[in-house]
């Protein structure tokens, strides 16, 4: 299975723990929070609550950039819901989404 987020995807329970450190998927509970960005939208979703979300649906070739928040800035940014850490990917071109994924996605000022 390809990832190009491991730790993200361990978190999800998309790569077995074998191909990570070792520990069981069952003791990672905690999900980061999300943010997807495209252009003037936005999506934020939290795996915690959102079980049909998938980071495998994003292939390399359409990301710009990932940043990671974390801690007081995480929390800071966007309050409990952050808690657990954010990742923010920032996709090249809004049309580059996967389809099923576009209707996540909100207007919003970035």
């Amino acid at each position: 299975m390809f990832c190009f987020l491991s730790a993200l995807c361990f978190a999800q329970g998309e790569l077995p723990a074998s191909q990570t450190s070792g520990a069981p998927v069952s003791l990672l509970k905690n999900h980061p929070l999300v943010v997807l960005k495209a252009e003037k939208k936005l999506a934020v979703i939290d795996p915690n609550k959102d079980q049909d979300f998938s980071i495998n649906k994003l292939t390399p070739d359409i990301i710009e950039a990932v940043d990671v928040l974390n801690g007081e800035k995480a929390l800071k940014a966007y309050g409990d819901s952050g808690k657990h850490g954010v990742i923010i990917i920032t996709i090249k071109q809004f049309s580059l989404v996967p389809k099923d994924l576009q209707g996540k996605f909100t207007d919003a000022e970035l």
